[in-house]
């Protein structure tokens, strides 16, 4: 069967506005609730170390990204395990590339699931230094799509696919390799990176 790929690209558009509509407003709150506590924990930090106004900005790009990164945990939460129905698909699918066909769903979900992570990866990157080794970016992506996939196969609200780590890792270290490329890009040109 043969799909024109901007009509999946319109598909999965229209799968990720159905779970920003469910879990936009949960995830402000919660980014909210975590931007306010980051500034406020991180305001006082640097009280303590002294030289406050040169710390403000980086503190608030902190806060900032972790408010993002929590906002994105709630819609992983929500789009993984809230919105499926218990027992719907629960079991273990170990075969490499056994989900992969040439038709239009399956090709909607592998592109799902490599976009899935790859929030995660920018994020991360920015928020941490550890998370700019290619290592430390591998095994985060293997660990967070791991725990997903145990965590729908626990609570019997989806299978266990191994294709779904591998495309979930696929998107992770893609997000993880853009970031670097802009990062190497700004050292190419002479801006300082924090």
């Amino acid at each position: 069967m043969m799909f024109e790929p901007d009509e999946m690209l319109r598909e999965v558009a229209a799968d990720l506005g159905h779970f920003c509509g469910l879990y936009a407003d949960t995830a402000c709150r919660i980014a909210i609730l975590v931007f306010l506590s980051a500034l406020v924990i991180g305001y006082v930090s640097v009280c303590r170390r002294g030289n406050v106004f040169g710390q403000i900005r980086h503190m608030a790009v902190k806060a900032v990204l972790l408010a993002l990164l929590s906002a994105y945990g709630t819609m992983i939460v929500g789009i993984t395990l809230l919105s499926r129905s218990e027992g719907g698909s629960d079991g273990v699918n170990l075969r490499l590339f056994g989900t992969f066909h040439n038709d239009f769903t399956s090709c909607k979900y592998i592109c799902e699931n490599i976009l899935l992570l790859f929030p995660c990866a920018v994020l991360l990157y920015g928020i941490s230094h550890m998370f700019r080794r290619v290592l430390t970016a591998l095994l985060t992506g293997f660990c967070v799509s791991l725990a997903i996939e145990t965590a729908q196969l626990v609570t019997h609200l989806g299978r266990f696919e191994v294709d779904d780590i591998l495309t979930n890792v696929t998107g992770y270290m893609a997000g993880y390799l853009l970031c670097r490329a802009f990062s190497c890009m700004g050292r190419l040109c002479g801006l300082h990176q924090t």
